[in-house]
């Protein structure tokens, strides 16, 4: 019997480096290959010819020899390795590494990625090792395959191949391996577009600052939320995977009981001022046995994926408590999928594509490959469209975060110091999140840390280090992040003490002080820091903003405030929308030319419906203490609104990067009550 009872011959390995645009290569390019079928083929292999390895003859398909490993105590590691050639030519490529194998008696290791290795290890500032993982049994040569994904750090100077077994007994063959390019590496970055990147935050809100949620609703427990200052939840529709996930009629009304609860998490979030992330956390068909994303291997899973997010927008369209689509939890990819699926930067486009055509302006939330690692961004591509954020989760080094919670992370590091061979410090998290930096300069797109945390009992009390540290990145590069988790699981909590048998909660910690000394300068979402109604007066001629009866143009013309000169200002996604009182339209910028035609209110767009972008306007005060604000239209060009005479009609005419210091008062306004 084979693992699970599959008979099981070909191990693939997928590797994701950086890239070293000088030496290209393609996909089927062989970067090494190597068998075991002559009396000297062990030549080159690290080890020499230990005991434990020998060339046996009978090997597969009729061929004189093979490579036999055997282990006799689980507390060995017999395994040869050798030096994949020529790493500076496929540094940002994707490998598949095809192995021939048979075992005999073959016993499971407590450990699921030891056992039979197949293992890469790469090698740079910090050490992967990636494994097929969990493979056992008995099997003789067949035409199974097996894979995993690796991403690599960005600095990776070698990689090694290794075979053989680890923390088991029995013994395994190898006929012969294969090193091919599996797929191209990403494109170069192009030119960032210009402008400030896409943030999808409504009004004056900078930044969002919160926790992912727990898995059932309470409304208390939203106005605890609401009461430390949190203005964003990361809502996770988790689910109990089995059948709920596998069955689709099951998984479909697993669906239906989420959206339910969803349906209070809204309001209730609205009404403490905290915006949802919606995040599908159990993806259809949920993880097979490598723990791979089933929805990326199989077509019938992939159709599931986008009708639950067809649902999803249908839903919520116009919601104003809705932030963003998470589209899925730490994707992740072990094996090669069904011929005709599509990768995961394929079905990801294609349900963003899905979500545009119901609601074209509401913020898609894109993850990486590879459990959303922070290296696995050196490969990510970003998404055709607007209106999209990126998301990066955190928690490295697992052996520090996670020390007590699985058997493989045992209790006992401490932060700042040395964890798995590293000195971890604030630098090597900074280091750590370097590819996903890159990609936000490269791609000027804005960063939402979904996940990041530190199990409580952390050795000596150090997980406060750790989130502090982390914070204090996220905070420097601009990014929004959510703390795992908010009385989700006690492990993680705020509201528990630092020692792990202690299930006190208490009323502060310093791990909950942490959070709440960010969470006091956020901004509530649904509010707007100036009158509203108000009326708008240009600070060049005096005059209010009126709106022209007859052509809606908007004008700086009343002398005295009235109904013409009265508007409803909206915080929304990106900023801030403008509604007339005298016609009850929105103000917007021409979808012609929005930097050569005038201003008009002649919108009727609904309030609670995600605004275009020429409806969207940032309103910004000049000086602290001042009532004197700048209007940008966030159309295509971005363009400040100016005061133009003769007529005083309005114009987004002034070029969105202009120095503060030469703003004319043609494009200063002052807010204020009617």
């Amino acid at each position: 019997m084979g693992r699970h009872g599959v008979s099981l011959c070909f191990f693939i390995v997928i590797i994701s480096v950086i890239i070293d645009w000088g030496l290209a290569v393609k996909p089927g390019d062989v970067i090494y290959t190597h068998d075991f079928r002559s009396s000297s083929s062990l030549a080159g292999w690290s080890n020499g010819v230990p005991s434990y390895a020998h060339l046996v003859q009978g090997g597969y398909n009729g061929s004189a020899y093979c490579l036999r490993v055997t282990a006799s105590s689980p507390s060995q590691t017999n395994m040869i390795s050798i030096s994949l050639p020529n790493v500076e030519q496929w540094k940002g490529s994707v490998l598949q590494v095809t192995v021939t194998l048979k075992a005999e008696n073959v016993t499971q290791s407590a450990q699921s990625y030891n056992g039979i290795k197949t293992m890469v290890t790469c090698i740079g500032n910090t050490t992967t090792y990636t494994n097929a993982g969990n493979v056992y049994g008995t099997f003789d040569w067949s035409d199974t395959k097996d894979n995993t994904l690796v991403d690599t750090d960005s600095s990776l100077k070698s990689a090694e191949l290794s075979l053989g077994l680890q923390s088991t007994t029995g013994t395994v063959y190898f006929d012969s391996v294969t090193v091919s390019v599996y797929a191209s590496p990403p494109p170069p970055p192009p030119p960032p577009p210009p402008g400030p990147p896409y943030t999808g935050h409504p009004g004056a809100v900078d930044r969002l600052r919160g926790m992912m949620s727990p898995q059932s609703f309470k409304d208390s427990d939203m106005q605890v939320l609401g009461s430390w200052g949190a203005n964003l939840i990361r809502w996770q529709m988790e689910g109990s995977g089995g059948t709920q996930a596998t069955n689709i009629t099951q998984y479909w009304a697993w669906i239906q009981s989420e959206l339910a609860m969803l349906d209070q998490v809204l309001p209730s979030c609205h009404k403490y001022g905290i915006m949802v992330v919606v995040d599908l956390h159990q993806t259809p068909g949920g993880l097979d046995t490598t723990f791979g994303s089933l929805f990326l291997k199989t077509q019938t899973y992939q159709d599931v994926f986008t009708q639950v997010w067809t649902e999803i927008a249908k839903r919520y369209l116009g919601n104003p408590a809705v932030y963003g689509y998470d589209l899925a939890n730490e994707p992740h990819l072990n094996e090669p999928g069904d011929p005709g699926v599509l990768t995961w930067q394929g079905i990801a486009q294609k349900a963003a594509d899905t979500i545009r055509t119901i609601d074209p302006y509401r913020t898609i939330i894109v993850e990486s490959l590879n459990w959303d690692n922070p290296d696995a961004f050196t490969t990510l591509v970003p998404l055709t469209g607007v209106h999209i954020v990126y998301q990066v989760h955190m928690y490295e080094p697992h052996l520090f975060t996670h020390q007590g919670v699985y058997a493989q992370y045992p209790f006992g590091p401490q932060y700042p110091g040395m964890v798995g061979g590293a000195n971890w410090n604030i630098d090597l998290i900074r280091s750590t999140l370097q590819p996903v930096r890159n990609f936000q300069l490269n791609y000027n797109v804005h960063i939402y840390v979904g996940e990041f945390s530190a199990v409580r009992w952390a050795n000596n009390h150090t997980a406060i280090n750790y989130i502090r540290d982390c914070i204090s990145v996220f905070e420097s590069y601009g990014w929004d992040w959510s703390y795992h988790a908010f009385r989700e699981w006690q492990g993680w909590s705020v509201e528990y003490g630092d020692i792990m048998n202690d299930t006190t909660i208490y009323t502060s910690t310093p791990r909950k002080e942490l959070l709440l000394s960010h969470f006091k300068n956020n901004i509530n979402p649904y509010t707007v820091p100036f009158p509203s109604p108000a009326v708008i007066r240009s600070v060049s001629s005096s005059l209010y903003l009126s709106v022209n009866p007859s052509s809606s143009i908007l004008q700086a013309s009343a002398s005295t405030p009235a109904d013409a000169t009265v508007f409803t200002i909206m915080a929304v996604p990106g900023g801030y929308t403008i509604q007339s009182k005298s016609n009850a339209k929105y103000v917007a910028a021409s979808s012609s030319s929005a930097s050569t035609d005038p201003l008009a209110a002649t919108s009727s767009a609904s309030s609670y419906s995600p605004p275009p972008p020429l409806q969207i306007f940032s309103i910004t005060r000049q000086q602290q203490s001042s009532n004197t604000y700048t209007i940008q239209s966030l159309g295509a060009t971005m363009m400040y609104v100016t005061v133009r005479p003769p007529s005083d009609e309005l114009f987004p005419s002034l070029p969105y990067n202009i120095s503060a210091t030469s703003i004319p008062a043609s494009a200063l306004f002052t807010i204020s009550s009617p």
